[in-house]
C-alpha cells in the first residue's frame, strides 16, 4: 500500500508486555509503522502492573505516538473509563482509521463523521 494511513488503536492498557492483548497491539503497531503509516496509541493513564519503574509515560515508542487518556482507577472503572476517553479523543481526531483491539471498547465508539475527516472508517477487533 503506498498511502500513508493515520490510525489510532485502543482496547489495551498500553504498550507493554502486561497481557497478551498489549503484545499484540504492540506487535500491530510496531510493524504498520514499519510499513510507513502514522500511529497513535490511546492508553490508560496510572499505575503499571508490573512496578513502580515502569510507570513512566513514554510519549513515543518505536515511532508510535501515545497518549495517556483520563483513566477512573476505581474497581470495575479503569477500562470503562479509559475506553470511553479513547473513543472520544480517536473519534475527534484526525484519523482514516481507528482499530479497536475488543468489542467492549468498541461499545462506546460512535461512528460519526466530523467535517474534518477524510474517513469515517474503524475496525473493531474480535467483533
Amino acid at each position: 500500500m503506498s498511502e500513508k494511513l493515520r490510525i489510532a488503536m485502543f482496547g489495551q492498557k498500553r504498550l507493554s508486555r502486561e497481557g497478551g492483548v498489549e503484545i499484540v497491539v504492540k506487535e500491530l503497531c510496531t510493524r504498520m509503522v514499519r510499513e510507513g503509516h502514522e500511529v497513535t496509541c490511546f492508553n490508560r493513564s496510572g499505575h503499571h502492573v508490573s512496578g513502580a519503574e515502569y510507570d513512566e509515560e513514554l510519549v513515543e515508542y518505536d515511532g508510535i505516538s501515545q497518549k495517556a487518556v483520563p483513566t477512573i482507577h476505581r474497581k470495575g472503572l479503569a477500562a470503562v473509563s479509559s475506553s470511553f476517553f479513547s473513543a472520544l479523543y480517536s473519534g475527534l481526531g484526525k484519523f482514516d482509521l481507528v482499530h479497536i483491539h475488543a468489542e467492549g471498547p468498541a461499545f462506546f465508539f460512535l461512528d460519526t463523521k466530523v467535517p474534518w475527516q477524510e474517513s469515517d472508517c474503524y475496525y473493531p477487533w474480535g467483533v
